[in-house]
């Protein structure tokens, strides 16, 4: 008997594999997981001290442009289309312990994207945070370098740990956006959808000045789909 995480992340018994319908991925870093980060680092040495076992940390250099990111691939290679099936990204992070600055700016962007950089997606559904924009979570969907932005009223909480989560529609017409259960956003312009605006599961925090290190935990990343057809 095989089990499945279903969008709202209950187990669900498969009878045919082949045939399934759904699409999952659960990540609670216990063991660690295929990660990428260009000049800044990544650990997996939080202290459950507080309910969040197996945490891995995302540290900035001390450089401009320096970060650490988890994600499929190499940041490069976008797997997932939007307009196929409806998506789910949940995911619980702790906040740096100090918010961006213009003396050390960072930017921190959760959910799918395309590249690896603190710039916004060609094409992306996602949340996003540097001060230089906004003190507050912005909510962002981004078509072929168009944006559509949300301003969800939640400053980033330093220190503390939130569940971050993106809904997305089996047309991709809509896409709601939540913190800490509760509903931050709506869009519903400049959702990336069907072959050629294609994005990847990304997770990620950039340097863009000063020289101090900055460090985000994630505590478990959970991504789902259920597709149109079965396969």
């Amino acid at each position: 008997m095989f089990l499945e995480f279903d969008r709202n992340l209950n187990t669900r018994k498969i009878t045919n594999r082949r045939t399934s319908k759904y699409v999952y991925l659960y990540e609670d870093f216990l063991c660690g997981l295929g990660v990428i980060s260009s000049t800044g680092s990544i650990g997996t040495n939080y202290s459950d001290t507080d309910g969040h076992p197996g945490a891995i940390s995302l540290h900035t250099s001390t450089v401009a442009n320096g970060g650490g990111r988890i994600g499929m691939g190499s940041g490069t290679l976008e797997q997932i289309a939007f307009g196929y099936a409806s998506w789910v990204f949940d995911t619980c992070v702790r906040q740096p312990a100090q918010a961006s600055t213009a003396t050390d700016r960072y930017t921190i962007q959760h959910g799918f994207t395309d590249g690896t950089t603190n710039t916004r997606a060609t094409d992306g559904v996602y949340f996003r945070y540097v001060d230089s924009e906004n003190s507050n979570w912005l909510c962002v969907c981004s078509r072929n370098s168009t944006h559509t932005t949300v301003d969800t009223g939640i400053p980033l909480n330093t220190n503390a740990w939130e569940s971050m989560r993106i809904e997305i529609n089996a047309n991709a017409t809509e896409v709601k956006f939540f913190i800490n259960n509760n509903l931050v956003g709506t869009i519903t312009t400049n959702i990336p959808s069907l072959a050629g605006r294609t994005s990847s599961y990304n997770q990620r925090i950039n340097k863009s000045t000063g020289t101090t290190q900055i460090t985000t935990w994630i505590d478990y990343c959970y991504i789902a789909a259920e597709i149109s057809v079965s396969r």
